[in-house]
Formats: structure tokens, sequence, C-alpha cells
């Protein structure tokens, strides 16, 4: 491997990374002109013989040859993987203490306003090949479509709905069986089962009042397949149905954005705001979210969880997963994982410390628009979540 070198340059509000050649010459290697460096928060914490590594967008360290800790995680690694010429020279070492930018927490459990909505939130897709960030935003887009504007999602669009056999028997598992899904079967992508449906499936209910609904309205497999086959992005352009398709906070920024140009009228594209970011200050932008009653696409690089009905914790070895996160306790975040339709089994997880790498949510600015969110089959007629009734049925 050549040796690399790297000099770091901080601003007021800023920071870029380059790249060093044989030559002295610089190449820029990443950077922003709107947040610090990972680095910079932990130049207070260097001992005299530590230095800062980088392997690239998103892999920070600092140690020495003895140890050395991956900044986003926080994992102490075996320093042999690490040449030393691969360490960072700072231009302009700080003497100021780092710049407080995070908010306090405490062992509260902080919740959105509306945060029933996901605790008995059983309608939506099915997670086939990992593509969680299109789960996820199908739920997101039906919490939108609940509370803030029945525009997010036309009742008129009629989309494919695919179900998949079992790729070891090759049974049909029709939409008779959703509840037997589990995240960690295996799908033949070549043998669907295929239905015309509705995006959006509205809860039946007894009472007005959304916060008595046992069950919430959601979104459906055909919302899953509209996203999947029309608009959604992935992050490098990677996807198979081997390896699955990720996407980070931007590639779901992408995708929603896409599909609202193409389907949303303008109540609802001239009447939100994005946030999203990631590498740093992700879980305090999660928090504050929250805090103000906005639900939030997390992206996991990392994460172990529990919940009332699986108290046992995971193992360490789960890998980036993208969910809805609707509270928070300390450090840790309460969600619904988007696994197994037609349950309730993974709708309140609590993870434990995540390495969150990304987040996304919508800030939706406009009027509240009604949606047929709920229909009362005993006095025949449609609810909004907000309580008004909207006509017969």
């Amino acid at each position: 491997m050549e040796d690399k070198k790297y000099t770091l340059y901080e601003a007021d509000n800023g920071y870029a990374i380059y790249e060093r050649g044989a030559d002295d010459k610089e190449s820029f290697a990443e950077g922003s002109y709107s947040s610090h460096s990972v680095y910079f928060h932990h130049f207070n914490e260097k001992a005299d013989n530590d230095y800062f590594y980088y392997l690239g967008a998103g892999d920070y360290f600092i140690g020495n040859s003895a140890k050395i800790r991956d900044l986003c995680t926080q994992e102490v690694l075996n320093t042999s993987w690490v040449h030393p010429a691969e360490r960072i020279e700072e231009s302009n070492p700080f003497n100021a203490q780092t710049k407080s930018d995070t908010i306090k927490t405490d062992d509260a459990l902080r919740l959105i306003a509306n945060h029933q909505y996901f605790r008995r939130l059983s309608y939506f897709p099915m997670n086939w090949w990992s593509e969680c960030g299109i789960v996820a935003l199908s739920m997101y887009l039906g919490y939108l479509n609940t509370f803030n504007n029945g525009g997010f999602i036309l009742d008129k669009i009629i989309y494919n709905s695919s179900t998949y056999p079992l790729l070891n028997t090759l049974q049909d598992t029709g939409l008779s069986s959703i509840a037997k899904f589990s995240s960690e079967q295996k799908y033949d992508q070549n043998h669907p089962t295929t239905i015309q449906e509705p995006l959006w499936q509205p809860a039946t209910v007894s009472k007005s009042d959304w916060k008595c609904w046992d069950l919430m309205p959601g979104t459906t497999f055909a919302m899953h397949d509209y996203l999947f086959d029309k608009y959604k992005h992935t992050f490098w352009n990677i996807g198979s149905y081997d390896k699955g398709f990720p996407m980070m906070d931007e590639e779901i920024k992408l995708t929603f954005r896409d599909y609202v140009n193409a389907n949303c009228d303008s109540t609802v594209r001239d009447h939100y705001e994005i946030a999203s970011g990631n590498h740093w200050y992700v879980d305090e932008r999660i928090r504050e979210a929250i805090n103000d009653n906005w639900p939030v696409i997390g992206v996991m690089k990392s994460y172990t969880y529990a919940n009332a009905s699986l108290p046992k914790s995971s193992n360490k070895d789960n890998k980036y997963h993208d969910v809805i996160m609707y509270g928070h306790q300390g450090e840790n975040f309460l969600c619904h994982f988007g696994w197994d339709p037609n349950s309730l089994r993974y709708s309140s997880v609590m993870v434990h410390h995540p390495n969150n790498y990304g987040y996304f949510y919508v800030r939706y600015k406009g009027q509240h628009v009604h949606s047929k969110a709920a229909r009362n089959k005993a006095l025949n007629h449609w609810v909004c979540s907000c309580g008004e009734i909207l006509g017969t049925l």
C-alpha cells in the first residue's frame, strides 16, 4: 500500500481534508462549508503521542501504536492495519475548548406527540430484499398523510402489490400469510404473486379519536413496489436482490423528493422542508427533531436492541438498518423497525447506543389537509386523524 498523507484545515464553520502526494501537491478528499470535522471535537482529548488517522469518508480514528479508536463507533481496534503515514497533520491545531453544539440528555423518555401511531402501526410493506429505506420511507409517508396532509398519498393511484414465495419451499406466502413473514427469510424475486391495490390502507375503527384506534392507517405492498420501481435511489447506485439496496440519508431524501414532485400538488410541494445529514451531530439532530414532535428516519451503522416481546438483546453484528425513530431516552432510541407486516412485534424497539450514521425527516409547514385515514363502519363515515367527519363510505 502506498504511503498516504493528509492535511486537515479547519475554518470557523467548515473544514477540508486534502491528500498530499509525493510532490506535496494537495488533492481534495472531503470537507464541508457548514460544519466542523469529526476531529474538531476530539482535539482536547489527544495525548502527546496520539495522532488523528484518516482512511476515507466515514473512517476517522484517534490513537497511537498501542491502540486506536474509531471516532464514529468509539470501538477500540487493532492498529496493525492502520499505516502510520495515514495520519492527519493539523494545519491549525485548536487551543480553544470544543464548542457546545449538543442538547443535554437525561434519563427521561421523550416521545413525539403522535407516538401511538407508530406503536400501533401494522400496515406497512415487507422488507423483501434488504431495502429497509423503502419500507421506512413508506411508513413515513403514511404518517405525513395521516396527520399533516392527505395529499401525500393519492387514493386514485392503483399499483402492483407483490408477494414472493420462499426460496427453500417456493410456497406462495399470499396476503393471508403476512403475519408469518420473517425478516430473516429469503424470497424468490422471480416468482411473485401480484395484485393491483391502492398505496394507502385506511384503518377500520369504532371511535373518531385517533388516540383510541387499535390499528393505524398505513401503506401497502403496492407503495413499496411503487417507490421501488419508480423513484428509488441507492447508495453509489448499489443494488441487487442478493445483497440488498442500501439507502442512506441522501438517497432517502432524493427518493422522497422525486416521489413528491411526481405525485403531490402544491399544498404539499410548496410547504415542506427536509432536514438530513450524516456522520456528526447525528444523535443530537435526531433528539432535537423528536423534541419538536417530528419522527425521524434514522440510518444506523450498527446497533443492538430489545423490546417487550423480544427482551433478549441482539448481538453486535447488526449492520446498517433504516428505521423510524420516534422517542429517545439518554443514548437510546425508540424505533419502529419495519419488520414483520401485520404484527406489532417490532413497532416499539428500544435501540441501545446505536452508531447512527445519518438522519432524515420532514418539517411540514402548510395547513392541515384532511385525509380519509379511517373508516367507521358502524356510523358509515370516513374519519380524519383530526376527528373531522369526511362523509359517508
